[in-house]
């Protein structure tokens, strides 16, 4: 299995949201529950994608997918790391599933569920769950993605809105920083890092004397990516980047010794470090070293 395989089979860490009370319309159609079942089994889903993907390494594994009028039901078996049922019922404005506070594989459904509710309603499946992780970094209650703990029971019961396209309109206080980059500084070791938040991504690779650093930001490169590059920089502090913390003073191309920016990189360069690029994103490549 290679390392871009396995990237997409770790799924994010739990996220620990604030339950809120409150009045909304119902879900726009009383076929919501159906529709978005069907947009999770769309053949270019990422539900569908990782089904394809276990099924590759895991054959003995089977998947079953069933629909109520007001719920639907993922049942995974052969496989006993990730054997189980999961039911996601409609309540509301929600779509709610109950599972084991350390059910791993139920969130990655989780995810793919909120997923595939962004296909329905249109929204950029890669913001969404940016816009998610982020609400959760930043600690920002939302009627979004809602999550409550019973600490008595051992469970988690998540609530992902079906009501409509969500506004996200915090997506402009994301940026990363050391909240998404819980990393140490670079050394002799050889290292591959990568973290995202709402527009933003970030993938590092290399040592502290020779790393390319890829920035992407949906929707074009501003404040949010010159923020982001030198938060990256800061925390992974390659060599030299003191001399980068002081001189870059604004988003724009440099090539001094010691560092290069280039931004709104060729694509060729960015596939080399991402296999499948955002729909919508603009980079911008910093490399340290000779």
């Amino acid at each position: 299995m290679t390392m871009k395989n396995i990237a997409k089979l770790v799924t994010l860490p739990t996220l620990t949201l604030t339950l809120l009370l409150g009045q909304a319309a119902c879900a726009e159609t009383p076929d919501v529950v159906k529709d978005i079942y069907d947009a999770l089994l769309a053949e270019d889903s990422d539900y569908s994608e990782e089904k394809a993907l276990y099924a590759e390494y895991f054959p003995e594994m089977e998947y079953e997918e069933t629909l109520e009028d007001d719920s639907f039901t993922i049942t995974v078996s052969g496989n006993e790391y990730m054997d189980g049922s999961w039911t996601f019922v409609q309540d509301g404005n929600y779509l709610t599933v109950t599972m084991d506070s350390e059910d791993y594989t139920g969130m990655m459904f989780v995810l793919d569920v909120l997923k595939a509710v962004g296909d329905y309603y249109g929204m950029n499946t890669d913001v969404l769950n940016g816009y998610i992780t982020g609400l959760n970094l930043l600690d920002i209650e939302n009627e979004y993605f809602i999550m409550t703990e019973d600490d008595a029971a051992g469970t988690n019961s998540i609530s992902i809105n079906i009501a409509g396209p969500y506004d996200m309109k915090e997506l402009d206080q994301m940026v990363l920083d050391e909240r998404s980059l819980e990393y140490e500084p670079l050394n002799e070791d050889y290292i591959s890092r990568a973290s995202s938040i709402g527009k933003l991504l970030m993938v590092a690779n290399g040592t502290a004397d020779d790393v390319t650093i890829l920035i992407g930001e949906y929707g074009g490169l501003d404040d949010l990516a010159y923020q982001s590059i030198m938060n990256v920089v800061n925390i992974l502090q390659p060599k030299g980047w003191e001399e980068f913390a002081a001189n870059y003073t604004d988003l724009a191309d440099a090539q001094e010794e010691g560092y290069t920016v280039t931004l709104d990189a060729d694509e060729k360069l960015v596939d080399e470090i991402i296999d499948e690029k955002r729909e919508g994103d603009s980079y911008a490549l910093i490399h340290f070293g000779a």
